[in-house]
């Protein structure tokens, strides 16, 4: 299981809107070593409906484990049939 967190948007427009929009899928940045999604939960918020995903890290979890994380994250969001969006 890859940890994923499900950020909505608080505001009224966005709220409004957010079953009828797509979805984005955030990795952080941090070179596959450092970071995680906790430094950038509040602007996520703003933006959209949003799948932020904790990728494991090195040097515990060597590359290309997380390009593979990647794929199976985008990869459920897209075939999972109960919840569709546009995944961008």
């Amino acid at each position: 299981m890859i940890p994923t967190q499900v950020l909505c948007p608080s505001s009224g427009e966005a709220r409004r809107s957010r079953g009828e929009s797509g979805a984005l899928v955030y990795f952080h940045d941090g070179g596959y070593s450092v970071g995680s999604v906790d430094e950038f939960e509040n602007g996520l918020k703003l933006v959209a409906e949003v799948y932020a995903v904790y990728y494991r890290l090195a040097p515990e979890f060597r590359y290309p484990m997380q390009l593979d994380e990647y794929s199976a994250v985008i990869n459920w969001l897209q075939d999972n049939s109960h919840r569709t969006r546009d995944v961008h």
